[in-house]
């Protein structure tokens, strides 16, 4: 008798539904986030103190509902039972492995379908060692859990390089250094900065994501592709700016001019999002309800969520791979990298928001984690973050308040990026997550440099799927995915 499971029941340990969305559950309630924040900037308070709602969730037994005639209720639609989720995977990673030797699949499909659950096993034990983070303990526990909450975060993510913080902090020096005050606001802005240089050697050349000859041809090849979705946007300039109806409206519409839309594709608003975001499992594009966007940003938007995320999503479904349409182990990064160099794409220069986005979250990831050898917490990397800022902002030397509150809101968002599901007061542990996209820009620049005059070819095998395409050396992921695509076809 066999010791090894059914083909039919390999399969289906190979499609658990691992997936888990990990900073869903480090969300604060959006009137708690607004309160923190403004008492933050205002110094009023050291720093946040959040309730994590969605964490007290996690170890939660689900309790079978019943109607007036005692008819069982199915779950609701955004029910998710953590404990479940938890162990079924727990279930397929197991069997998966028993299972290898039986010849029923390929090594590279058991790779990949392992490979994607241990990665989303490890971001529910993430969650996990949030919640234990935000429990009261002794101080022995607190150590426990914070070291926990590291080792996970660097097996995730891993951690700041020392030679890319270097070079941004090269450059950011040689701005403060190049810098004229118009008014006493921003003498006193470079001062403080000059202080914290004073002591530190940063000497490293930052380096270009991408060459201007990759870039072009890269650019060209965006808005070919994406004609059809970008056409939706009207032309207008800047004065005009979009809410979150006429956003959802013509996000459905850039779905309508793919075939996403057909495949049950829909842009919705959720108030419970503060970001946009995209569910491959749900087929959604969401918006956050104070969606306010020009048409250009809203370009950058729909290339990003549309053509990156979902349609890298949808693509990966089709192909019949479970891991290709919800993400292999080593997806994430390269796919909000492509997402950001898209949106630099459409914007036709990488000096734009989209970078500065994903540059300065590595930059605050870097001060926290104490690259430059002084680890901080969440005020320490704030001050130091919008001060930094507000200099680039300032350019004409003239650091007004609107360009200040512009700088802090900046900082804010990126500092409380970093120290979510932490109490934010100890040096250097963050979640490092947001360190990720400026990690993923780079792989995406090295890709595109590498496949110069065929960066079309490069960029459709780039939307197979979740899956992490810039890894094409032999024995490399992408072999692998070559691999399940020809098995499943």
């Amino acid at each position: 008798m066999s010791k090894f499971k059914s083909k039919k029941a390999q399969t289906n340990y190979a499609n658990t539904d691992s997936v888990f969305i990990e900073y869903l559950d480090f969300a604060r309630a959006k009137d708690e986030l607004a309160a923190q924040k403004a008492a933050f900037i205002a110094d009023e308070v050291y720093v946040p103190s959040y309730s994590y709602g969605e964490l007290v969730h996690l170890y939660d037994t689900p309790q079978a509902q019943v109607d007036e005639e005692g008819n069982v209720l199915p779950p609701k639609e955004d029910e998710f039972i953590f404990a479940d989720k938890k162990r079924e995977t727990e279930e397929a990673i197991l069997e998966l492995e028993a299972n290898r030797a039986s010849g029923k699949f390929s090594d590279e499909l058991y790779e990949l379908s392992a490979g994607t659950h241990e990665a989303y096993l490890q971001k529910m034990l993430l969650a996990e060692s949030a919640k234990r983070l935000q429990a009261p303990g002794s101080s022995a526990e607190r150590e426990l859990a914070e070291e926990e909450f590291s080792n996970l975060n660097i097996e995730l993510f891993g951690d700041v390089d020392p030679e890319t913080f270097d070079s941004m902090l090269t450059t950011e020096q040689a701005r403060v250094s190049a810098f004229e005050p118009a008014n006493e606001t921003g003498a006193r802005v470079k001062a403080q900065l000059q202080e914290y240089f004073a002591d530190k050697h940063f000497d490293t050349e930052e380096q270009p994501i991408i060459d201007q000859n990759a870039f072009d041809e890269l650019r060209e090849v965006v808005l070919e592709r994406f004609a059809g979705e970008l056409s939706v946007v009207p032309e207008t300039d800047s004065s005009v700016k979009y809410d979150a109806k006429q956003c959802e409206a013509i996000i459905n519409n850039a779905l309508k001019a793919s075939d996403l839309y057909e495949k049950g594709w829909r842009c919705k608003i959720d108030a419970s999002v503060s970001i946009p975001s995209t569910e491959v499992d749900k087929k959604l594009v969401k918006l956050p309800s104070n969606t306010l966007r020009t048409a250009d940003e809203l370009r950058r938007l729909i290339v990003h969520e549309v053509g990156v995320h979902a349609r890298r999503g949808q693509n990966g479904e089709d192909t019949g791979v479970h891991a290709l349409k919800f993400g292999t182990a080593n997806y994430s990064d390269v796919e909000e990298g492509e997402g950001v160099l898209f949106e630099c794409a459409v914007a036709g220069t990488l000096d734009n928001p989209s970078l500065d986005r994903a540059r300065d979250r590595y930059i605050v990831a870097g001060l926290a984690r104490g690259t430059d050898g002084t680890p901080r917490d969440a005020r320490q990397t704030y001050e130091l973050a919008w001060r930094m800022f507000a200099i680039r902002m300032a350019k004409d030397g003239d650091m007004t308040e609107a360009i200040i509150a512009k700088a802090k809101d900046s900082a804010f968002t990126h500092v409380d990026n970093a120290f979510r599901g932490t109490p934010q007061t100890t040096p250097g542990l963050i979640y490092r997550k947001l360190k990720m996209y400026y990690e993923g820009l780079q792989k995406n620049g090295q890709y595109y440099m590498n496949h110069k005059g065929n960066i079309a070819t490069a960029l459709e095998v780039s939307l197979v799927g979740k899956c992490d395409h810039t890894d094409e050396a032999e024995g490399g992921e992408m072999e692998h995915v070559n691999a399940c695509i020809k098995q499943a076809a």
